[in-house]
């Protein structure tokens, strides 16, 4: 099946206008764009309120991994051939179409806050900042990481060696019962009022 929106021609800087747009009318504030050291940008960052507090949200734009994937298809004849290479695969349209695909991410997820069935929270759970620096879906990456039983997880805790708990750089920052991840089947809290599983190892 060919990559969604593999070929886009919208230019980049209408896209960030967009996203820009898009989160601001949904309440995210501080919205600003990430630049690598080549000068293109490289994540896109914004803050939203839970609870009363400001929770840090990072979108990276994986360019590389998106080039390799347009190369493949274009070897493999999954996308079109007439466009040429640069056209399919180069990094020009390879950054086009990372911003197009997470743009359009964007909109069906506050589509989903709109019609009722998703929060804020919820949908950009995976993409939180830890006090560490690093998302949550990143912290879920580490070596050990695990999640509770099912017994826990109606408690709506966490889980993990090293322990989800306040001053350990894993998460130091308190995210409400209301956040959710959808893991193996069984809707489990990421964290109820900043509390941690007593079988969390030290």
């Amino acid at each position: 099946m060919a990559i969604k929106n593999y070929t886009s021609e919208i230019g980049v800087e209408r896209i960030f206008i967009q996203l820009q747009q898009t989160l601001g009318r949904h309440g995210a504030k501080r919205i600003s764009f990430d630049y690598g050291d080549d000068g293109a940008v490289a994540s896109l960052s914004f803050v939203i309120s839970v609870e009363g507090h400001f929770i840090p949200v990072q979108l990276p734009a994986r360019i590389t991994q998106a080039q390799a994937v347009l190369k493949q298809q274009y070897e493999s004849g999954a996308i079109a051939h007439k466009r040429g290479k640069e056209q399919t695969y180069g990094w020009e349209q390879a950054y086009r179409v990372a911003w197009r695909n997470i743009l359009d991410g964007v909109e069906a997820q506050m589509a989903l806050r709109e019609i009722g069935m998703a929060k804020m929270e919820e949908v950009f759970l995976p993409s939180m900042v830890t006090a560490s620096g690093e998302t949550f879906f990143a912290a879920t990456q580490r070596p050990h990481f695990r999640l509770g039983s099912g017994d826990s997880a109606a408690e709506g805790m966490v889980i993990r060696a090293g322990c989800l708990r306040r001053g350990s750089g894993i998460l130091d920052r308190k995210i409400p019962p209301s956040a959710h991840s959808l893991v193996k089947g069984t809707t489990i809290a990421a964290v109820s009022q900043g509390r941690c599983a007593s079988s969390c190892l030290p």
